[in-house]
């Protein structure tokens, strides 16, 4: 199954869903490159493409389909991240960025939560009100950026990410779920649908009913057993 299939599936079967609230606090989204500590990149990684992991292995257990406000999302395997615009909302004006961790558990700086950065397409941000729905991208780290002390060209599996949206002209904001001392205190309220074959959903929701939507492979809701 290509990336658009599998991610077009797991929309149609979160559907059904039930939402479990859950998750609360801040998120950022602010329209530069740059972020706070190792997050200031403006370097263009990403590339258009179908692909999402260039090394899955299968080696994951099946994730268990669900519906979480605020929702974790990590890298299931090590490989590229693909993203999806799936719908822009009908939005004149917003921004949505993906940034991961570069330094969890295992790291030893000072300060962790000021270890991450953003992975784009071309130019930050990931997707905007420009981006033509349905584009695909596949993901890799910022070049030049260590992820726990070692330069890769993939990100290495359990590696935790993060969504963030926002539209200045309404002054919606939402995330996912993250812990890093990001620019802006945004609230992370975005709907994660976690599906099949390590795909998820995220459903940004604004004031005015709107919905811009995303699609992600290679992501899971547990960095739990490596995956």
């Amino acid at each position: 199954m290509n990336l658009r299939a599998a991610l077009l599936a797991a929309a149609m079967a979160g559907a059904c869903l039930s939402v479990a609230a859950c998750g609360g606090g801040g998120g950022d989204s602010s329209s530069s490159a740059g972020g706070s500590g190792n997050g200031g990149s403006t370097g263009s990684t990403g590339s258009t493409g179908s692909t999402g992991s260039s090394n899955s292995t299968g080696s994951c257990a099946p994730q268990t389909q669900t519906t979480v406000v605020g929702g974790d999302l990590f890298v299931a395997e090590q490989g590229l991240i693909g993203a999806t615009l799936l719908g822009n909302g009908g939005l004149t004006s917003f921004d949505v960025q993906l940034g991961y961790s570069t330094c969890d558990s295992d790291c030893h700086a000072p300060q962790r939560q000021d270890a991450f950065a953003f992975a784009f397409s071309v130019r930050p941000p990931l997707f905007n009100a420009s981006t033509p729905v349905g584009t695909t991208l596949a993901l890799q780290p910022q070049s030049g950026i260590p992820i726990e002390g070692q330069m890769v060209s993939t990100f290495p599996s359990g590696t935790p990410i993060f969504l963030t949206f926002g539209d200045g002209e309404f002054n919606d904001f939402s995330a996912t779920a993250y812990s890093k001392d990001l620019v802006h205190n945004y609230p992370q309220t975005a709907l994660v649908t976690y599906g099949a074959n390590s795909t998820a959903i995220i459903d940004f929701r604004t004031s005015a009913g709107a919905h811009i939507r995303v699609g992600l492979s290679n992501v899971r809701g547990s960095s739990a057993g490596g995956c």
